[in-house]
């Protein structure tokens, strides 16, 4: 599966998929995708991903780079930092974390998977 098809999976709300592809594809290394939205971070931390921001390319400041491992930002040219708890603190504020389709009852659960999600761990951020 390329880069442009993961993301696309993980913004079409495939994310059970993307997460076994994950899973069960170590050599699957880096997605790119050229928008740095709220939406599509959250989507692809929801997959197992760690998640930085890129490059500005064109129009866009920002865009997003996710990695399988806490490590592969490290490994990058770039080295790109990953999303830390600043950026988690503006999540909890933003008026849109959730996505659309998502019950109300549900939300609960949404927030726990992103909030406990390895990246925000205080032992990573002290590597």
């Amino acid at each position: 599966m390329s880069s442009a098809e993961l993301i696309a999976a993980v913004k079409g709300g495939d994310v059970e998929s993307v997460r076994a592809l994950v899973a069960s594809d170590p050599s699957l290394a880096e997605a790119t995708d050229e928008q740095g939205m709220p939406a599509v971070r959250v989507a692809l931390l929801l997959a197992g991903f760690f998640v930085t921001p890129g490059a500005g390319t064109g129009p866009k400041s920002e865009t997003t780079i996710a990695f399988t491992t806490a490590r592969g930002s490290a490994n990058h040219p770039l080295a790109p930092r990953l999303l830390d708890q600043s950026w988690l603190r503006r999540w909890r504020r933003s008026g849109a974390k959730f996505p659309a389709h998502l019950a109300i009852g549900e939300r609960p659960n949404f927030e726990k998977l992103i909030e406990t999600h390895p990246q925000f761990s205080t032992a990573l951020v002290m590597e």
